[in-house]
């Protein structure tokens, strides 16, 4: 199971993301609709891809360039780096999103490793989250750090991050 990334954006600037999708058709799919909801006019995929890892969106006033890193300071900079390639010296590139495109290698293997939840049918937990970094701690006092990706709310027009489930 993959987990597939887009970017659609269109001439006058307005894009659209779609990350944590099962396909690369449903990530540009969903991408295109993101594109087309904040009223893009000729709204086109300009890029996708299934790796792990952060994925940072770099923006200029005739530019807009995703890519995906093992580190977010590697999708920030590979991304700044691609879009100032492509922009003229009197404009200037900028980050305007940062998330994460599926789930960290190492977060999800020694998540399998240590887990200490407790084997009931009911659990119970609790968490603390700050940008989709999440602590949840359970009934019997076991914590585990785990990360959550950012879904866009299409009523407030922002990315949100969901609280984990326990």
């Amino acid at each position: 199971f993959a987990d597939w990334m887009a970017l659609a954006s269109d001439s006058e600037g307005i894009w659209g993301i779609a990350v944590r999708k099962s396909s690369k058709k449903q990530a540009e799919t969903d991408a295109l609709n993101e594109c087309v909801k904040g009223k893009g006019v000729k709204c086109r995929v300009v890029g996708a891809s299934d790796q792990l890892g952060y994925v940072a969106l770099a923006t200029s006033k005739s530019r807009v360039q995703a890519n995906v890193g093992d580190t977010l300071a590697d999708a920030k900079r590979a991304a700044l780096d691609a879009c100032a390639a492509k922009t003229s010296t009197d404009d200037t590139c900028t980050i305007e999103w940062t998330g994460l495109n599926g789930v960290i290698r190492e977060a999800s293997k020694s998540a399998k490793t240590n887990d200490c939840r407790p084997r009931t049918d009911t659990l119970r937990c609790r968490s603390n989250c700050v940008n989709g970094d999440c602590v949840v701690e359970y009934e019997n006092g076991c914590k585990m750090r785990v990360r959550v990706s950012p879904r866009y709310d299409s009523f407030s027009n922002k990315w949100t991050y969901p609280s984990p489930s326990c």
